[in-house]
């Protein structure tokens, strides 16, 4: 992964004053870069690409909350229908 984006590019990139041959390449760096994401998507400035951010660190979230949801419900379905000491059965 290439180096993180300091502070100074998140908010050009939030304020739209980044060229757009670095705008392109932070870009990429984001959409890998959950620590970047996130540092952007808590700055207070208003920005479509911002958006776009904060949208993806919400869908991130609702990922890992939605999975973690899955597991619990796995879990205790597994739990009710073979007993609490029984794994899942095989796929």
């Amino acid at each position: 992964m290439a180096e993180c984006l300091d502070e100074k590019t998140l908010i050009a990139i939030a304020k739209g004053e980044l060229p757009a041959d670095a705008t392109a390449a932070a870009e990429r760096h984001l959409e890998e870069c959950g620590r970047c994401a996130k540092a952007l998507a808590a700055l207070d400035v208003d920005d479509d690409l911002l958006e776009q951010v904060r949208d993806l660190e919400r869908a991130r979230a609702d990922r890992a909350l939605t999975a973690g949801l899955l597991h619990q419900i796995e879990q205790r379905t597994t739990s009710t229908l073979f007993g609490p000491h029984h794994a899942a059965p095989p796929d």
